[in-house]
């Protein structure tokens, strides 16, 4: 290896260097430069005299066998210290200089873990030692930045740090960021006297000030040989320019919340992530938030802002509401690229990823927005997805539980496409809110072959559960009985109507302003086969469960009980942290009236969303209390299950059994209706545990 060799991964290795010095037999190496190079730019850019009293405490870190400490010493700079990792190396140095320079030290130590005091020297002289020990661009920064600590630990205050680097990308970018507030940064070109010398080293100064001030960095670098270097350095004082407004965000406070408009256009909250979340350190991102979601419980709300936090595993997220209408991801980030950057933080020395919400969601169109005594206010839109698909979905949504996507339903246009030119318009040519809702009526149509909602597909592929039974009862032409409590937009039980052979369905719903919803937005029907209830649906199976009890003592044989009960009701109480079902419908006396309302080979469905775990342990522990066998399916973690009991025990025995049960209720669904858009049974199931 010559003195021109580059930093490479063996650098860091101990063996390496021991190895290294056998070969050389004793010749120095001298790596970048001399100290006939360096000492007229270090005494012209670092204050080095050999006149000072007292004289400077010198530290050189990584020493190696080079002549650097020793042609030092003899230039009058007696209070040297050099440290190393290689023992052989620094016996080898001691035997060599104990004689002619007595009071130069030597010592093994790892320059990422020094053994030294704070505040120990006056001057570090670091030659090729962080690119050693940063290696190549691909390589773990972790050992190069605990050296830089080490550095700014033990030099003591006025002192000074001289780098003598390549200056590589990854270099430069860490030192730049390491030596920020409390620093006084300078660049300066090395002065190579030897004509065959390939390498350009740079020579990087920090002065450790008594104050904790950003200064911007002063440099003095060829463009033809630098460009790169300069490039970098300009953008590091880009940050440092900050105007003041933006000082505050220089550092990471954490648990900080700040509101601000970004361009005069952008509502943008800053959230530094609470004590305790687990998220990158010193890692920044940018999460977009579309206008059809900025009302969502997530966005909306400071508790879900803190989750959404900590889901992207960032110390700090800009959290930015989007107001304008559909864009790529790559507009977006060169719109907002500008306007986000000073709210950046300084020690963020990795890229700043922008986010979009899971769902892709970029455009939406309020469609109506409506009151309810019961419910409160309600709001259908239309949205459209960001990827290249440009799906169309309507939406409805209860402000009172902003954080659920009440229900979620495919459109598709028309006849198979979509009236262009034919849209109705006021006397100004434009379209009033009234006419635009017709207008996107009159051009789409909710497809019932399609389940947006992963829940409602949960629900849909848990019946496997009562397969056999389901099959019996249409070979049989025996009627089955399906009551669903909770209407929403009438997306279930549409798809149930649409592929099922199921003689009634029956949902029960307390509000009328939610049902009108579900009849003119939604596509929901009533006929012999659907029937709507407006009423209470704990009333309801009450009703249905002492009927029974009722004909048993009277030794009738008229038949009501359910084959299938499903509860997708939403809370409007969310003190006690569900969101859905009420909390009525997993209470002891409302499971043992479901219990007495189903056939013995029926099936009860409830969906459970609480984000707290206390309401999803107690639903559990009651069914298993009352029902013979119960099964749980996760549809989103640690929030959405899908619950399901069975009154008498099944012949479900394994995983193998509850998937054959799965190909068995699309066939009979198949014999009924297409399963195209269908969900896909087998990897639904594949979620379904048992827990009775």
């Amino acid at each position: 290896m010559g003195d021109n060799a580059l930093p490479n991964r063996s650098f860091k290795e101990q063996r390496f260097w021991d190895e290294f010095l056998v070969a050389r037999d004793g010749l120095p190496f001298e790596w970048y430069a001399q100290w006939s190079d360096l000492f007229p730019l270090l005494e012209r850019h670092c204050g080095l005299n050999p006149q000072l009293s007292p004289l400077p405490a010198v530290l050189i870190p990584g020493c190696g066998n080079s002549e650097l400490s020793s042609a030092m010493y003899d230039h009058g700079f007696t209070n040297i210290t050099n440290i190393d990792f290689s023992r052989s190396v620094i016996m080898e140095m001691m035997r060599r200089n104990i004689r002619d320079r007595p009071m130069m030290f030597w010592k093994v130590m790892d320059m990422t873990e020094m053994q030294f005091s704070n505040d120990s020297f006056d001057f570090i002289l670091d030659k090729g030692a962080l690119d050693a020990v940063l290696g190549q661009a691909d390589e773990d920064s972790a050992s190069g930045k605990r050296f830089l600590s080490e550095v700014k630990r033990v030099l003591r205050p006025l002192g000074k740090y001289a780098c003598i680097t390549l200056a590589e990308s990854h270099v430069i970018g860490l030192l730049l960021s390491t030596f920020r507030h409390g620093w006084q940064v300078a660049v300066y070109q090395v002065p190579i006297a030897q004509a065959s010398s390939k390498l350009k080293p740079l020579l990087f100064v920090a002065t450790k000030e008594t104050t904790s001030d950003l200064s911007l960095i002063s440099y003095d670098l060829s463009s033809d040989l630098h460009a790169q270097n300069i490039a970098a350095i300009e953008k590091e004082n880009a940050l440092r320019r900050r105007g003041p407004e933006f000082r505050d965000f220089e550092k990471l406070q954490p648990s900080r919340r700040s509101v601000l408009t970004l361009g005069g256009t952008f509502k943008a909250i800053v959230l530094d992530a609470k004590i305790g979340q687990a998220v990158t350190p010193d890692a920044c991102a940018v999460f977009l938030v579309p206008k059809a979601k900025a009302h969502e419980w997530l966005y909306s709300s400071e508790e879900g802002q803190w989750q959404v936090v900590e889901s992207a595993k960032a110390a700090r997220l800009i959290m930015v509401y989007l107001e304008t209408d559909c864009q790529t991801a790559t507009e977006l980030q060169n719109l907002l690229s500008p306007l986000v950057r000073e709210l950046v933080p300084l020690d963020c020395d990795s890229g700043v990823p922008f986010l979009l919400p899971h769902d892709g969601v970029c455009k939406g169109t309020l469609l109506e927005e409506i009151d309810s005594p019961l419910t409160g206010t309600m709001l259908v839109e239309d949205v459209v997805s960001s990827d290249k698909k440009k799906a169309f979905f309507r939406r409805l949504f209860f402000k009172r539980n902003p954080n659920l996507i009440q229900s979620e339903a495919l459109l598709t246009p028309t006849n198979g496409f979509r009236r262009v030119g034919s849209k109705k318009k006021n006397k100004h040519g434009k379209e009033t809110a009234a006419q635009r809702r017709q207008n996107t009526t009159d051009e789409m149509k909710v497809d019932h072959s399609y389940l947006a909602s992963p829940y409602h597909e949960g629900m849909v592929a848990g019946l496997s559960l009562i397969a056999t039974k389901i099959e019996s009862c249409v070979s049989s032409k025996e009627q089955i009985r399906v009551m669903i409590v909770g209407l929403g937009a009438g997306l279930l039980p549409m798809f149930l109507y649409k592929h099922f052979p199921f003689n009634s369905i029956e949902v029960v719903e307390l509000d009328p302003v939610v049902a009108d919803l579900a009849k003119r937005h939604f596509g929901f029907v009533e006929d012999d086969r659907m029937q709507l209830r407006l009423g209470d649906g704990l009333a309801a199976v009450d009703a249905i469960a002492k009927q029974e009890m009722e004909e048993q003592a009277n030794s009738e044989n008229t038949r009501h009980k359910l084959h299938i009960l499903l509860i997708d009701a939403d809370s409007s109480d969310p003190s006690n942290g569900l969101s859905c079902p009420p909390e009525e419908f997993l209470l002891e006396t409302f499971l043992r009236s479901a219990k007495a309302a189903l056939e013995p080979e029926g099936i009860l469905v409830i969906n459970v969303v609480s984000r707290a775990r206390e309401p999803h342990i107690q639903a559990d522990q009651r069914l298993c209390e009352i029902f013979s066998e119960v099964y749980s399916l996760q549809v989103d973690e640690d929030v959405n299950r899908v619950v399901f009991g069975l009154p008498q025990p099944s012949n479900l025995r394994d995983s193998t059994a509850i998937f054959n049960a799965g190909v068995l209720i699309k066939k009979v669904a198949g014999q009924f209706a297409s399963w195209d858009k269908g969900p896909n049974v087998k990897d639904v199931l594949k979620k379904l545990k048992r827990i009775k």
